[in-house]
């Protein structure tokens, strides 16, 4: 009986989500990436990993706020009654 990675680690999302898959696939079985310079699947680096996600948390969180900011500013002056 093969276990999957998937039920080591559970499905979450949102920011959590993100940042546990780095952990979690560290050593569970998957494919990686192909280098195909070196004619091999690269190595892991789980630090790297998690500065990428961690950076692309923080960008979806500053773009969130920037976009969400912007549209409360332009339906500050709008009135809904007539």
């Amino acid at each position: 009986m093969t276990i999957h990675w998937t039920h080591l680690c559970p499905r979450r999302g949102g920011i959590f989500g993100a940042l546990e898959r780095c952990v979690c696939l560290a050593g569970l079985g998957g494919t990686g990436v192909y280098d195909y310079v070196a004619n091999k699947v690269g190595d892991y680096d789980m630090l790297a990993q998690v500065t990428s996600q961690a950076w692309g948390v923080g960008v979806t969180i500053v773009w969130t706020g920037l976009v969400s900011l912007i549209a409360y500013k332009m339906s500050c002056g709008q009135s809904t009654a007539g």
